[in-house]
């Protein structure tokens, strides 16, 4: 297994690359924003604070893969392999996986929002994820609120 300790991967690209079973526990903080996986193989990949920001996972190969609290927003993982991948308190906001292929994933934890696509009927609060509102919305329905309380305390 390679050791990828402190490397930074930023706008990197892996077309056809595998990764097999590596091992990226030790190398909390990596960073593989922007990177192109392109039909790689991340099967049985484990790994900690990860940073797939706007990462190309087209075609990729997530079997049996294990990644905690790492960030996947805005990812795109058409017709990947996402079999048996487990993603725990990672973010999704943004990510496109309507057209992933075998969407059987273990989300606990992890976040998504408005713009995060999933398949066709796929239910992400059954699998653990959690919606996180859009700022805009929060400051409405604050702004409702504290309206609400205001009028409530009018004579």
């Amino acid at each position: 297994n390679a050791d990828f300790t402190g490397v930074d991967f930023d706008d990197s690209f892996f077309y056809f690359s595998n990764f097999r079973n590596a091992d990226f526990t030790n190398a909390d903080n990596a960073d593989f924003s922007n990177a192109t996986f392109i039909n790689g193989s991340l099967r049985g990949t484990e790994g900690t604070n990860l940073n797939f920001e706007n990462a190309d996972f087209t075609g990729v190969d997530f079997d049996d893969s294990f990644f905690y609290f790492s960030n996947f927003r805005n990812a795109d993982f058409t017709n990947a392999d996402m079999g048996e991948l487990t993603a725990e308190n990672s973010d999704f906001r943004g990510a496109d996986m309507s057209n992933g292929i075998n969407v059987d994933v273990l989300f606990r934890g992890s976040i998504y929002d408005s713009t995060t696509k999933f398949p066709p009927g796929y239910d992400p609060q059954a699998v653990g994820m959690i919606l996180v509102p859009e700022p805009a919305t929060t400051t409405a329905l604050t702004l409702a609120l504290l309206t609400l309380y205001c009028r409530r305390r009018s004579p």
